[in-house]
């Protein structure tokens, strides 16, 4: 995907370019005159990579970012902070250049290479920063077009129940298009008849092929304003290629995609995030569970994911303790600025409805999860919802509906314990 071009100032040039050699093509440039006969032969590079020593940094830079305003454009070396301030960079990293680095530089240029087409790009100077308010709101106004990613570190932490009930609440607004990336394929008995597979399923995008509106639509399951893109369990791992087809192929015609991941951080994870407004990170309150999400979000961070993406829910918690407990634990990564946080409490009978109408966060008994699930999903969309009316609660499935079938099961429960969460 492209080269690497290296602009090596005062620091050794044969050093610096072979740090770079493992990620690709790299040429050096030591004077302008060998830059512009670079660009000349080989077009406009993939990446920049400045040393911190060159004069005027950040007005090369700048300069650099307003030519290539594709290209990536990485400071190498110590900078001040008043410089890191000035810097229009995609990154700055310490040389030689960090473990961490080189991980996520591979796994981005695998990710590339698989999907066909560079992965957007965050500037350095953003990601330290936390997003300007009326910025954040212009980009949650009703309506705008949102792609929300639900994943969690570990299986059981209710990701998915998470994701069928923002899924269901956002339907209220209009049309909402779920597409179930996880290869454990929960939703899939929802097309199950005598126990066969669906006829499509999002592993269909394994196979480039142009499709129109009527074929994409021909591969959901409909319920009113939900539709679904089914897993299939029979199919085999999902490459990050075939994912970013999918979103790409249906992001044109639905506003709000939300997309239900595997847990842990792979590839298709960091793919999906890099389409993203919003990624949730579901998590619960136990101690054995802390350092695996630490080790998540710190994988998050090196990816690029920008912070003010990352929302965090504390699922099932019991006590008040429960939610500093996981805040102060993920503070060394996501910093002591950040507020991102939610708590749903655990609800004993929370259960799913088949009935579209039927919002399945109520306000009877449940009014304590019912307040806590809209916080979260109005902090996460930025839109604001109507509480159902009081009495909803004593609308019960009296049966496996809709959504106990797609998000988790599938299977008709008895009343003693249907439901738990």
């Amino acid at each position: 995907m492209g080269y690497w071009l290296v602009v090596p100032a005062q620091q050794d040039e044969v050093v610096l370019a072979q740090a770079f050699e493992r990620f690709g093509e790299v040429h050096v440039a030591i004077s302008p005159q060998d830059f512009q006969q670079i660009v000349e032969q080989y077009g406009a590079p993939a990446a920049i990579v400045v040393h911190s020593s060159m004069r005027q940094l950040a007005q090369n830079v700048k300069g650099f970012r307003d030519k290539f305003p594709e290209s990536r454009v990485y400071v190498v070396g110590i900078v001040t902070p008043s410089q890191l301030a000035m810097l229009h960079a995609d990154d700055v990293v310490p040389f030689p250049l960090p473990e961490s680095f080189v991980r996520r530089i591979q796994t981005e240029r695998q990710i590339e290479e698989e999907v066909g087409h560079p992965l957007p790009r965050t500037n350095i100077s953003e990601s330290f920063l936390p997003p300007k308010k009326e910025l954040r709101e212009e980009m949650m106004v009703e309506g705008r077009d949102q792609i929300i990613v639900v994943t969690s570190n570990k299986g059981g932490d209710g990701k998915t129940t998470v994701a069928a009930q923002l899924a269901t609440l956002l339907a209220k607004k209009g049309p909402v298009l779920v597409m179930d990336a996880d290869p454990k394929g929960n939703q899939v008995e929802w097309f199950r008849q005598d126990n066969q597979p669906p006829i499509h399923s999002i592993y269909d995008f394994q196979k480039p092929k142009d499709r129109d509106r009527a074929e994409l639509e021909s591969y959901l399951l409909e319920k009113g304003n939900l539709k679904v893109l089914a897993s299939s369990t029979e199919s085999g791992p999902l490459t990050s290629k075939a994912l970013a087809a999918a979103i790409q192929a249906y992001k044109p015609f639905y506003s709000t995609i939300i997309l239900d991941m595997q847990q842990g951080t792979s590839p298709e994870l960091i793919t999906a995030a890099s389409y993203a407004t919003s990624v949730i990170v579901v998590a619960t309150p136990s101690a054995k569970r802390l350092r695996p999400l630490l080790l998540m979000m710190k994988q998050l961070m090196e990816h690029r994911i920008k912070k003010s993406k990352i929302h965090v829910v504390v699922n099932r918690t019991h006590q008040k303790g429960d939610l500093p407990t996981i805040r102060t634990a993920l503070e060394d990564v996501l910093g002591a600025s950040f507020s991102q946080y939610y708590e749903l409490p655990f609800q004993e009978h929370l259960e799913w409805d088949d009935d579209p109408e039927y919002v399945a966060v109520t306000d009877g008994k449940e009014a304590e999860y019912s307040a806590a699930f809209y916080k979260f999903a109005k902090g996460v969309t930025g839109i604001e919802f109507k509480k159902a009316k009081s009495g909803s609660s004593a609308k019960k499935s009296s049966s496996g509906g809709f959504f106990s079938s797609i998000f988790g099961g599938g299977k008709k429960h008895s009343k003693k314990g249907r439901g738990k969460r």
